[in-house]
């Protein structure tokens, strides 16, 4: 019996000191699962999770009705619909120091749309995007209507379709720093006056399948 009281008072005592190191108003950085289970392009107080409302929180943004709480660290996005995703703006753009995002459509069909009228997807310097199993298709920018990369940016299982860029990358423009790895994808119909399909800056692309 004293054994076990010694224990557990150096466990409080441990869990004390680590808790001494976090500053107050800290978040704790753990991983997190999104399931959107909405077509809609909406950020609002509906009960129902969108892409969108995900990405904000997987951005360690502002709390949404998503289930689950902002995180700092690395996350995953799935679904739990079918259908097309159309967007009324840009997503918010993937941001580094928060942890690498997948995008994970397996199992569901789901493609994320432009619409004709905006980017789809921006990934900033330093930060990790996976998309897999996805259709991106319809984006409309001047350069990388589908996706545009400056960190690091994986493609797996997806299609990129109708998208138009006007200057770079009708479907993908990986800039200066940017890190892209394409497996088994198709690329269809994207347009640009420099690479239709994938642009690369002094990026570094790896194609495979």
């Amino acid at each position: 019996m004293a054994s076990s009281t010694r224990r557990i008072r150096l466990l409080i005592v441990v869990w004390m000191t680590l808790m001494a190191g976090i500053a107050p108003g800290a978040r704790l950085a753990y991983a997190a699962g999104y399931v959107v289970n909405s077509l809609s392009d909406t950020v609002a107080n509906d009960s129902l999770c969108t892409l969108r409302e995900a990405i904000q929180e997987a951005n360690n943004g502002a709390d949404t009705d998503c289930p689950g709480s902002p995180s700092a660290s690395d996350d995953t996005i799935t679904f739990s619909v079918n259908g097309t995703i159309s967007l009324n703006a840009t997503l918010p753009n993937i941001v580094s120091g928060q942890g690498a995002l997948t995008i994970d459509g397996s199992g569901q069909n789901i493609a994320i749309s432009g619409n004709n009228i905006v980017q789809v997807l921006v990934v900033n310097s330093t930060a990790s995007l996976t998309l897999q199993s996805l259709a991106i298709r319809d984006g409309v920018a001047n350069t990388g209507a589908g996706v545009s990369n400056s960190g690091t940016l994986a493609v797996n299982y997806s299609t990129f379709a109708g998208n138009n860029a006007t200057t770079n990358g009708g479907a993908i423009a990986n800039n200066n720093t940017g890190v892209l790895t394409i497996n088994n994808s198709i690329f269809s119909n994207n347009i640009s006056i420099s690479g239709g399909g994938i642009f690369n800056d002094t990026g570094t692309v790896t194609i495979s399948n």
